[in-house]
């Protein structure tokens, strides 16, 4: 399953706790990756033709 494929990527990443993934748009969007329930929260974007890490941020 591809949502499986996106959590993989982002807990390699070091995304560790509960999170939401948002489906992208178009093929040519990432799938947002957001760790949840935390003070401060960890995020990627991962692409889905190639699953890798596209982006990562740290949200206060």
């Amino acid at each position: 399953m591809q949502l499986d494929r996106m959590l993989t990527v982002a807990r390699d990443a070091g995304v560790t706790n509960k999170v939401e993934i948002t489906a992208p748009a178009d093929v040519q969007t990432a799938y947002q990756v957001t760790e949840t329930r935390e003070v401060w929260q960890l995020g990627s974007a991962v692409r889905a033709a190639q699953p890798t890490r596209a982006d990562r941020a740290r949200a206060s």
